[in-house]
């Protein structure tokens, strides 16, 4: 090889010398956590995002054995996504993992398989996606509960009775709501003010919901109105049942600041029907019997 030829090939390992150093300088400096290794799990290189991703220093990433930064208990669907990745050339998916602190975070995941001399390795590109999915979760979460208490809401009300009734159609099972309201419940804004009125709302809404069983479904429709799906009912005293243990626990005792309460509340029940309801006239059959109740009583005293 002449001089210029010489001279041709250092001028070539010189600029692939720089090229290599400003890929590993931009692969260090990356956001996103970058992982290479091996199919048996074996690292080969990872960035500075890789390793604080994970809390641990370079040096404690660099002494993890194969597969410790994964989350996979199962070696067998470790090994199915691997293969996966191989045979496609590349993948995405989703993972999470409990972080030191004990969060846990949620991972998306960009995985291709690239041969070099050394075989077959795998890069990962791993973004967390944790604040994307809590904010997921919680617009989710405001859109079918009651902010207030944390029930179900209208919206999930109705698609929760909505299934039971299909289900009893289905299967011929016997589904019922009770509908419940607070007697009274306007004084407690007027003498206590509405922040006591809330935490009254609030209590309510635990004691429903630790009176029912877990399908059920307990909702509040607005104000001091609620009402509970009840799929699946063994017969129809059942209904009753729930009903008078829901207004029992509603009648319990509760201390607002200094002032010792002791609530009522009027219940309606109604049975569904197939052959004359739906989900609307079945919530309106419950409504009016829970206001004649309230009627009633009313007279009574």
């Amino acid at each position: 090889m002449d001089r210029t030829g010489e001279e041709r090939v250092d001028q070539t390992c010189i600029q692939v010398a720089k090229e290599l150093r400003i890929a590993y300088v931009a692969l260090d400096a990356a956001l996103d956590s970058i992982i290479v290794h091996r199919l048996d799990g074996t690292l080969v290189h990872f960035n500075r995002a890789a390793a604080e991703m994970h809390g641990m220093t370079h040096a404690e990433f660099a002494a993890l054995p194969p597969w410790g930064w994964t989350e996979y208990a199962d070696p067998g669907v470790r090994e199915a996504r691997v293969r996966a990745i191989c045979d496609d050339g590349d993948s995405m998916f989703r993972s999470s993992k409990t972080m030191p602190d004990g969060a846990e975070h949620h991972m998306e995941v960009h995985a291709g398989c690239v041969d070099t001399e050394d075989g077959l390795v795998i890069v990962s590109v791993v973004r967390d996606v944790t604040a994307e999915v809590r904010a997921t979760e919680m617009l989710e979460r405001l859109a079918f509960h009651d902010p207030l208490t944390g029930l179900a809401n209208r919206a999930l009300f109705d698609e929760r009775l909505e299934m039971a009734i299909a289900g009893a159609r289905r299967h011929g099972d016997l589904v019922g709501i009770v509908y419940l309201d607070v007697d009274d419940f306007k004084e407690i804004n007027d003498n206590l003010g509405h922040d006591a009125g809330d935490r009254v709302l609030v209590t309510m809404a635990d004691r429903l919901s630790t009176a029912v069983r877990p399908d059920d479904t307990v909702a509040r429709l607005g104000g001091d109105e609620f009402v509970v799906v009840c799929p699946r009912l063994a017969d129809a005293s059942a209904l009753d049942a729930a009903a008078a243990r829901l207004v029992e626990r509603i009648g319990e005792p509760l201390m607002v600041g200094f002032e010792e309460l002791h609530l009522a509340a009027s219940a309606g029940v109604a049975l569904f029907d197939p052959a004359v309801d739906d989900a609307r006239s079945l919530l309106m059959h419950a409504d009016e019997t829970m206001y004649a109740t309230k009627r009633e009583r009313i007279a009574a005293l």
